[in-house]
């Protein structure tokens, strides 16, 4: 949503995990909505916990 000032409500975000020798191992983002957090966590744990492949975690089912 748009607030009176023009500026997103929820801007777009972007991670970035680097390994101990600074390489990136995974990168993650979005464009801005509601429910960027959540989509973000889930599909983070996914590959980072589960070790799920990226594409499965993105696939998943999600609680909002």
């Amino acid at each position: 949503m748009i607030h009176e000032l023009g500026r997103l409500e929820h801007p777009p975000r972007a991670l970035a995990f680097p390994d101990r020798q600074g390489a990136l191992v995974l990168a993650a983002g979005s464009a801005g909505a509601s429910r960027i957090r959540t989509a973000l966590i889930s599909t983070l744990i996914g590959v980072l916990v589960d070790r799920r492949r990226t594409t499965e975690a993105i696939a998943a089912p999600r609680f909002h």
